[in-house]
């Protein structure tokens, strides 16, 4: 859920913390 709810706010964001 949390997840999901900062994807929408900062996919960038969260696409930098799946890469790591």
């Amino acid at each position: 859920v949390g997840t999901t709810s900062s994807t929408a706010v900062d996919p960038l964001p969260a696409l930098g913390k799946i890469a790591k």
